[in-house]
C-alpha cells in the first residue's frame, strides 16, 4: 500500500471515529484559472486563423495547449467536488467518496481486518529523501481497504500510535517481519520480553548458546554471551566502489582552468574531503567488528577493533518489548537484521547476514535471557 503526502491522523478515543477530507478549494480554483491562462491565449489563436493553422508546422503543438487545460479544468472540478469520508467503529469500517466522475461506498467488518500495522516508508527523488513513519488498519486480504490510520514525518510517535490504535480497536498489533507483518496481541503491547519470557509465551532453544555459524562467533565471557560479526558489514567491491567516487570530484576539479580555477579548486577540495571520510570509512569497516554483548541486566551493541571495543549503545533488559528479524523498510528484500526494540530505541544487529545466521543469533540472545529463570 502507498501511503504518501495524503496520509491521515486518526483520532479514535471515542468510537465511532469519522475522518473527512475534500480535495481543496483553493487548489480547484488555481488548476481552473491556470488553465484558463494556459490554454486561453492558444484557443484563441485557433479561433481566430481556423483550421489553417494547422497547416504550419507548429500548428499541432499548438493544439496541446487547450488540450492540456481542458485536462486542467477537469482536475480542478474533481478537486472541488472531492470529499471523502473514512468512519470506524468497533464493528465496521465505511468508506464514501464522491468527484466529479462518479461515487462509490463501501463497509467492511472489522473482523476482516488482520489488525494494526506499523511501517516506515522513504521515498528518494532527484532532489529530496523523505521518511514517513506509518500506521495502517490492514486489511487480511484486500490491500485496497486498507485504512491509513496516521502518517508522520517524525517517529516520535509512531510507537505510541501504534499501540493505541490497536487497543482501541482491539486488534492486534503488527511489526514488519522478515516473512511479513508479525502479530502481537493487545495484552501483551506493555509486556517486556523477559515477562513474555516468564510467561512461556516465546519459544527457546537453549541449544542454541552452543551454535556456532560461518558469520558470527560466540562465546561466554564475565556471565554474558558475546557475539561477534566476522566479515565487514560491507563487500569489498562496495568499499572500493565508495573511496573510488570522490576522487571523481578531484580529477574534474582540478582539471577546470582559466576564468573558473577557483570554482575548480574548490570543487576538487571537496571531493578530497570526501575521498578521506570514505577512505576512513571502509578502512574502519574493514578492521573492526560489529558485536552484540548479552547480560542478564542488559544487551549492548558495538563494535571491537584491535585496541578494543566502543563504548556502543544498550537496552536494559527490562524494557526491551520484542527480538525478532525485520527489514530496514517493508519494501527491501536484502537487508534482514535482527532487531531490539524498546519504547525508547531500537537495536540492529547483522544486517545483510544470511537469514540461519539470524536466527541463531536471535535464539541465542533469547536462550540467554530465559537463563535468570
Amino acid at each position: 500500500m502507498q501511503t504518501i503526502g495524503g496520509g491521515w491522523d486518526f483520532d479514535l478515543s471515542k468510537l465511532p471515529a469519522t475522518g473527512e477530507r475534500t480535495g481543496g478549494l483553493f487548489a480547484g480554483l488555481f488548476f481552473i484559472l491556470f488553465a484558463c491562462v494556459w490554454g486561453g491565449i492558444p484557443s484563441v489563436a485557433l479561433i481566430e486563423n481556423g483550421v489553417g493553422v494547422l497547416e504550419e508546422p507548429t500548428g499541432f503543438v499548438a493544439i496541446l495547449f487547450p488540450v492540456i487545460a481542458v485536462g486542467l479544468v477537469l482536475l480542478g472540478l474533481h478537486l472541488l467536488r472531492f470529499r471523502k469520508s473514512i468512519t470506524i467503529d468497533r464493528y465496521f469500517v465505511a468508506v464514501e467518496q464522491r468527484g466529479l466522475f462518479g461515487s462509490r461506498q463501501w463497509r467492511e467488518p472489522l473482523s476482516n481486518y488482520q489488525g494494526v500495522l506499523k511501517r516506515v516508508q522513504r521515498r528518494t527523488s532527484r532532489k529530496s529523501k523523505r521518511t514517513y513513519y506509518i500506521v495502517d488498519l490492514k486489511h487480511a486480504t484486500d490491500e485496497k481497504k486498507t485504512i491509513n490510520l496516521y502518517t508522520a514525518r517524525s517517529g516520535r510517535d509512531l510507537r505510541d500510535k501504534w499501540e493505541q490504535f490497536a487497543r482501541q480497536l482491539q486488534v492486534p498489533a503488527l511489526e514488519q517481519g522478515a516473512d511479513g507483518p508479525v502479530a502481537r496481541r493487545t495484552e501483551d503491547l506493555d509486556k517486556t520480553v523477559s515477562e513474555l519470557l516468564d510467561e512461556g509465551r516465546i519459544t527457546v532453544d537453549r541449544s542454541a548458546l552452543g551454535a556456532e555459524t560461518e558469520d558470527v562467533t560466540i562465546s561466554e565471557e564475565d556471565g554474558g554471551v558475546v557475539i561477534t560479526r566476522k566479515r565487514p558489514t560491507t563487500s569489498l567491491f562496495g568499499g572500493l566502489l565508495a573511496v573510488t567516487f570522490p576522487l571523481i570530484f578531484v580529477a574534474v576539479g582540478f582539471s577546470i582552468d582559466d576564468a573558473f580555477w577557483l570554482f575548480g579548486w574548490i570543487f576538487g577540495f571537496v571531493g578530497i574531503l570526501f575521498e578521506v571520510l570514505f577512505v576512513a570509512g571502509v578502512v574502519w569497516d574493514r578492521i573492526a567488528r560489529q558485536r552484540l554483548v548479552v547480560t542478564p541486566d542488559a544487551i549492548r551493541r558495538c563494535e571491537v577493533a584491535p585496541w578494543g571495543e566502543t563504548k556502543g549503545r544498550s537496552l536494559p533488559v527490562s524494557e526491551i518489548e520484542t527480538i525478532d528479524l525485520a527489514r530496514r523498510r517493508d519494501d527491501d528484500k536484502k537487508r534482514l537484521a535482527l532487531h531490539i526494540v524498546s519504547d525508547a530505541r531500537t537495536l540492529k544487529f547483522g544486517a545483510g547476514l544470511p537469514r540461519q545466521t539470524l536466527e541463531t543469533v536471535r535464539n541465542t540472545v533469547l536462550a540467554k535471557l530465559d537463563q535468570r529463570r
